[in-house]
């Protein structure tokens, strides 16, 4: 594929996707006005007292169980919507520093953001309040920028690209589309979907036997945010079960993959790898004592030869010089008993 070409695909998705995000803000926007926040907002002060809760508040009526369960799950359900503002930051930032995207399957990150895609149009089309499920539209956008940035340093192709992006748009507007009474098995899709994406993320990181780049703040805020929807959940949309074993089915799948970053950077699963990397610097090591102790020994053996070479040499000079003066004096016995015979 020509250059220009690759770009103009990659410039493609990106509005694609934009556009998907995009396509988000009037339903959220529309969806305050069947909201049961809405419909009651004026039952409500200061977004989290009701007001018959907190005038049995002021009156001394601390322990009344239903207010404080509700004023509690308020408090919780905007703490959520925050936290969810940085959740996958500290995610987007690792691919970032560390120019890759190691770690994060591909096909968890696609199941993961329809199926927040998915319960966001459910709870914008059952009227849910916008405490029970902020979060989920806010996680969206973020997961769409993960997979841009998937998209941005490991383009999988064009066609690739555009039947993810066609496939999410298809999605969204065939939800948004659906009537209230189906809404319970667009539920059930979306636990599916999440049980698919984190089960996916866990076969990984088992493979791999690392987490690679991604990030514990992410991994235990997902968990710990999942945990407190039990509870909002629970109070806020008691008529909707399928809601709750959602974020218990989530919680569950979170807590594996919390428990699988604690193991593989902190646990016994670190001690193998660093075992194995010591092992394989000790054989190197050896390979190259015994490289050098070859070498080292032959030069020992050379020096050996050329010390004992000069000895050889020294010993027959040695000789000669206490022998010339027996030599030297037989010659001249010889010749005075040559001159007497004479």
């Amino acid at each position: 594929m020509q250059p220009w070409l690759r770009s103009a695909a990659r410039v493609a998705a990106v509005v694609c996707m934009a556009a998907l995000l995009l396509s988000f803000l009037p339903a959220v926007t529309a969806a305050g006005a069947h909201s049961s926040t809405a419909k009651d907002a004026g039952d409500w002060v200061f977004l989290v007292f009701k007001r018959e809760c907190l005038e049995g508040f002021l009156e001394g009526d601390l322990f009344n169980i239903p207010c404080l369960k509700a004023t509690i799950s308020k408090c919780l359900g905007y703490a959520i919507i925050t936290g969810a503002c940085i959740v996958k930051l500290p995610q987007i930032l690792n691919f970032i520093r560390n120019r890759s995207v190691a770690g994060m399957s591909r096909m968890a990150a696609y199941t993961e953001l329809i199926g927040y895609l998915l319960q966001s149009v459910y709870h914008i089309k059952a009227g849910s309040p916008f405490s029970a499920y902020g979060e989920t539209v806010i996680v969206t956008a973020q997961s769409i920028v993960i997979v841009l940035l998937m998209w941005a340093m490991d383009f999988p192709g064009t066609a690739h690209a555009a039947g993810v992006a066609v496939a999410l748009a298809a999605v969204t507007q065939a939800t948004l589309m659906a009537e209230p009474a189906h809404l319970v098995y667009v539920q059930s899709i979306v636990t599916v979907f999440f049980i698919v994406s984190r089960a996916t993320q866990i076969v990984a990181i088992a493979r791999q036997g690392g987490t690679g780049t991604l990030a514990f703040l992410t991994l235990f805020m997902n968990f710990a945010g999942s945990a407190a929807r039990i509870f909002t959940s629970s109070v806020e949309v008691k008529d909707k079960p399928e809601v709750l074993v959602s974020f218990a089915i989530s919680t569950l799948l979170n807590g594996v993959l919390l428990g699988q970053y604690a193991f593989y950077n902190w646990g016994p699963g670190r001690k193998p790898a660093a075992a194995a990397a010591a092992a394989k610097a000790k054989v190197v090591a050896s390979h190259d004592d015994a490289a050098g102790a070859s070498s080292s020994g032959g030069g020992r053996r050379r020096a050996a030869a050329a010390a004992k070479q000069p000895k050889v040499e020294e010993q027959p000079a040695e000789v000669a010089e206490a022998d010339a003066p027996s030599s030297s004096g037989g010659a001249r016995k010889r010749a005075a008993a040559r001159r007497q015979q004479a």
